[in-house]
C-alpha cells in the first residue's frame, strides 16, 4: 500500500500524487496535460470518536500562473499516524468526458511508483546492476513491508457456511490471481505466456485446452485467456479451479537471471 508517514505531506509524496494523477490520466486515455498542481492536505479529527480523517485536494492547470481548472481529490484514510493512499478522482467538466475514477489496485501501485521513481532527481552515484524482476520484487516488498494486513500464511476459512460465503471468498481470490499473473507480466516483460511453454515448472494440465494467456485492454490490467479452439475468454469470468491453475503454471515460470 502507499503510504504517507506521521500524516505529513513530504516533497517525495508530492511527487508521488502527481505521479498518481499522471497514471490515473493515462489509464483513462484522456489527452490533457497536467503540469502544474497544487496540493492542500488536511487532517480533520472528528470530536465523538477520535477518529482521523485525510482530506487531500489538488488544483491543476496546463500552464503556470493561469487559475486552476482541474478538481483533484484523493481518496485516503488514516491508519495510526499514517496515511493510506486509496483512490484519484478527477473531475473536469470541460476537457474530461467522465469523472476519473482510478482505483490503487496493486498492478497501479506499482505503475505508479515506477513513474515517481522516474521523476526523481538522478544521482550521479552508479546504480547497482540489476534484472527488471529482482527491482520489481523490491519495489512491491518496499510498498507493502509496513502493511500490517499483508500475511502470505493468511488464514482461510475452515468451513463455509452458506452459497454467499463461498462466492464472496472465491470472488476475492479470483481478484488476486488476476492481479498477481499481471504483476509477473509486467514485472518480466512477458506480457503473454503460452501454455505449453517448457518453463513451467510444475505439472501442466491445461496445455491442451489453453493455448495461451496474455495482458489486454489499454491500461493493461486484465488477463485473456485464448482456448485451443481459438475463441477468448476474460479470466475473471472463468471457474475458480482454472484460474488457480493458470497462476499456478505461470508464477512457476522461473524469470531469466
Amino acid at each position: 500500500m502507499i503510504k504517507f508517514k506521521n500524516c505529513q505531506i513530504t516533497p517525495k509524496d508530492v511527487n508521488i500524487l502527481n505521479s498518481a494523477v499522471h497514471e490515473a490520466l493515462k489509464d483513462a486515455h484522456a489527452n490533457v496535460e497536467l503540469n502544474y498542481i497544487s496540493w492542500n492536505i488536511q487532517i480533520i479529527t472528528l470530536e465523538d470518536n477520535n477518529t482521523k480523517i485525510p482530506v487531500i485536494v489538488g488544483q491543476g492547470s496546463e500552464t503556470e500562473n493561469i487559475p486552476a481548472d482541474y478538481t483533484i481529490t484523493v481518496r485516503a484514510s488514516c491508519i495510526n499516524d499514517d496515511i493510506q493512499l486509496e483512490s484519484i478522482v478527477i473531475d473536469n467538466p470541460i476537457k474530461l468526458n467522465n469523472p476519473i475514477n482510478y482505483q490503487l489496485s496493486p498492478i497501479h501501485e506499482l505503475y505508479i511508483m515506477e513513474t515517481a521513481e522516474a521523476n526523481q532527481p538522478k544521482q550521479e552515484t552508479k546504480r547497482e546492476t540489476h534484472n527488471q524482476i529482482s527491482a520489481c520484487s523490491r519495489l512491491i516488498q518496499e510498498i507493502y513491508s509496513d502493511n500490517p494486513d499483508y500475511d502470505s500464511n493468511m488464514p482461510v476459512p475452515k468451513v463455509f457456511f452458506s452459497k454467499l460465503d463461498f462466492d464472496t471468498y472465491m470472488s476475492n481470490l479470483s481478484v488476486t490471481l488476476e492481479e498477481s499473473i499481471l504483476l509477473w507480466m509486467e514485472s518480466t516483460g512477458q506480457l503473454s505466456v503460452n501454455m505449453d511453454d517448457e518453463n513451467i515448472s510444475v505439472p501442466t494440465i491445461l496445455k491442451n485446452n489453453i493455448k495461451r494467456v496474455y495482458m489486454h485492454g489499454p491500461a493493461r490490467n486484465h488477463i485473456k485467456v485464448e482456448l485451443a479452439n481459438n475463441t477468448v475468454h476474460d479470466f475473471h469470468n472463468m471457474s475458480a479451479s482454472i484460474q488457480t491453475e493458470i497462476c499456478n503454471e505461470i508464477l512457476s515460470i522461473l524469470p531469466v537471471i
